[in-house]
């Protein structure tokens, strides 16, 4: 308070200290005062135009848009199971400048739900600014993966559960639908290089078992080739006793059914010593585009948070100019 009290009194000074002059300028009072006014305003002008654009990175996230998500997210994501925090690195990116790493802990699956509808407890930061999401409303799902082993190996994969519905496979989800990469159609999946998975026809297409129910499960079994493809299961009733032995045979149409959630996950049953990285989690979808940059600094809110610690002294410096300018 003293120096604060101190620099404006030098200042004061300064501005009384020519006669005829203003603010210790070579010039007249009256252009002194109309530049004063000029960058007070401009100052207004910034400071509106900041706080905008801080309002807007703290609000939902809207249609085409990209989601960072930091360790925060990482260590302690929302609906987590919490036994297996998912690491981050530095080492390796597909997009931004970090990944997320499992971090081998026996018996631990990492996890964590991109989209969770409120039966979830889901809200905005998790949904993304989606409405409710069906497996109709789908155009497509990747993400891309970097393992020092390839081939046919443990990797991260996409879970999808359907909503709860009489009948179905549990009392919290309809339907258990696993996306594993090691069952892609066309697998190309090198060592120590990040990988592309996605839903789309095309290299590495994913394609989906219904590993809920049973024992059996309904689809038979945990995974066969030749599953079926999004489109697949997008165009009308599946009959999984008919692609796989043990399957179920009632016919399931899962077009129209609700989305409960999106779990970006490894698997316990293999995640001893599994430290694979993931990264440019999409999901495109009729309601909206969202693409999760996975990174290994914090979230920008955080950061935003910092930011707006600096509107404070951009307020302070228009009161400075405001009570120079009427001295």
């Amino acid at each position: 308070m003293e120096d604060s009290h101190r620099a404006n009194s030098v200042f004061t000074e300064s501005y009384h200290s020519r006669e005829g002059k203003s603010c210790g300028l070579d010039v007249e009072p009256e252009v002194a005062f109309c530049e004063g006014h000029k960058l007070k305003d401009n100052m207004k002008k910034t400071l509106i135009v900041l706080t905008t654009l801080l309002a807007a990175g703290l609000s939902t996230t809207i249609f085409g848009s990209v989601v960072v998500l930091g360790p925060g997210a990482a260590s302690s994501g929302p609906i987590s199971n919490g036994s297996a925090p998912i690491n981050t690195t530095t080492s390796q990116h597909m997009i931004g400048s970090g990944a997320w790493q499992a971090n081998g802990i026996p018996q631990a699956a990492s996890q964590y739900y991109l989209y969770a509808n409120p039966n979830l407890g889901g809200n905005s930061s998790t949904e993304q600014g989606l409405s409710q999401l069906t497996i109709s409303s789908l155009s497509s799902l990747s993400f891309s993966t970097f393992n020092t082993t390839g081939g046919s190996t443990p990797n991260w994969y996409l879970i999808v559960y359907t909503a709860p519905y009489a009948g179905g496979e549990a009392s919290w989800y309809g339907n258990r639908l696993v996306l594993e990469p090691y069952l892609a159609n066309g697998l190309a999946n090198p060592a120590n290089q990040w990988v592309t998975w996605s839903t789309a026809a095309g290299a590495n297409q994913l394609t989906i078992c219904d590993t809920g129910g049973g024992p059996p499960p309904t689809s038979g079994n945990l995974g066969f080739y030749g599953q079926p493809t999004l489109a697949n299961i997008q165009s009308g009733p599946i009959t999984w006793s008919t692609l796989s032995s043990g399957g179920s045979s009632t016919p399931i149409n899962y077009a129209n059914m609700n989305i409960e959630g999106i779990v970006l996950s490894t698997g316990s049953g293999w995640a001893a010593g599994f430290t694979g990285m993931v990264d440019d989690v999409n999901i495109n979808s009729t309601p909206g585009n969202v693409q999760f940059d996975l990174e290994s600094v914090p979230e920008p809110t955080t950061m935003i948070a910092g930011a707006l610690l600096l509107l404070p002294f951009g307020a302070s410096t228009i009161r400075i100019l405001r009570k120079n300018r009427t001295a």
